[in-house]
């Protein structure tokens, strides 16, 4: 990388950062692998730049391809999760629980919550309500507010995640205005404001990189 070779050998640091700057421009997963395996301590984020000017499905990069370049960075793999979710739950499931690392649960919380709007029937309640899962805290909130708040299914019986439902759905017996809503809706900061269409890259941390 011509505009980064001033720093190559002199200062790692700097090096590492200046090509993190020039990740987005990468064309090939050939390219990003082989410069930002070149950039050190700022391997992650360079990885995690690239994939956030391609979240949007209307890149043309694959799901599998952009979660391959994330690699071991939950954060890429997070936010990249979240932005282009599956339409299936439990292929979202699935992927937060293989690629999110330790942000896995709120992935699957999302998820959830996504999938909680959908209104699903009561054999979808129970599709969902029998899958294993790692996390049947996150699962059996929101299987519970299916049945309580939407009135639909019933909580499993005899598993962690049915218990997890039964006494969420006690909860919501006592404090009915608990319920989530069964909508959509924005953060307070962010009502009004339209949609830009797109990810930004991660940003550079106010440190010693700079």
């Amino acid at each position: 990388m011509p505009q980064c070779a001033r720093y190559e050998g002199q200062d790692p640091d700097l090096y590492g950062y200046c090509i993190y700057k020039y990740a987005g421009g990468f064309e090939t997963i050939e390219q990003v692998n082989l410069q930002c395996g070149k950039a050190g301590t700022w391997e992650n984020d360079c990885r995690h730049a690239w994939v956030a000017g391609r979240m949007n499905a209307s890149s043309g990069v694959p799901m599998d391809t952009l979660l391959e370049v994330c690699a071991t960075n939950a954060d890429c793999a997070f936010e990249l999760l979240d932005f282009r979710p599956s339409n299936e739950v439990t292929v979202q499931i699935k992927r937060c629980n293989k690629h999110a690392g330790e942000h896995a649960g709120n992935c699957i919380r999302h998820a959830m919550q996504r999938w909680y709007y959908t209104k699903p029937s009561a054999s979808e309640v129970k599709r969902i309500a029998e899958l294993p899962t790692n996390h049947p805290d996150k699962v059996g909130y929101w299987v519970a507010a299916i049945v309580q708040c939407q009135g639909v299914g019933e909580c499993p019986q005899g598993t962690a995640l049915g218990n997890r439902c039964q006494n969420t759905v006690d909860n919501f017996e006592r404090v009915p205005s608990g319920c989530p809503a069964a909508t959509k809706q924005p953060l307070p900061h962010n009502r009004g404001r339209k949609k830009n269409g797109g990810a930004k890259p991660p940003s550079a941390p106010e440190s010693s990189r700079q």
